[in-house]
């Protein structure tokens, strides 16, 4: 698969989540040293989150399916037919040299 010359075709996840619409222009720039993280804070939209059962490892597993986070934004998934929100208030690199956090031990 490849798109036409200055097109890019998005995830609708994140297309939603840049708040952009079809044929909006941006500039993107590549990013090629993006430092690993060691720990996000996860503010969730509803208390709701936590009633299921095993909920860490629930968020774990769904954290995985993003390379990469933004201070502020939202994070949506669903979870057996419901549709949680957590939005990324904090997060801290890892020291240099240090090894990034997989979805495994970012203390969540």
């Amino acid at each position: 698969f490849r798109s036409p010359n200055n097109y890019v075709f998005l995830p609708q996840w994140m297309f939603k989540g840049l708040g952009l619409r079809p044929r909006d222009v941006v500039d993107i720039k590549l990013m090629t040293k993006t430092p690993p993280g060691s720990a996000v804070r996860l503010r969730p939209h509803t208390s709701a989150f936590v009633n299921i059962g095993n909920h860490q490892a629930v968020l774990e597993t769904e954290l995985k399916h993003y390379s990469a986070l933004t201070l502020g934004s939202t994070i949506p998934f669903d979870y057996r037919g419901e549709r949680y929100s957590f939005d990324v208030v904090d997060f801290r690199s890892a020291p240099q040299g240090g090894e990034g956090a997989d979805g495994q031990c970012a203390g969540l």
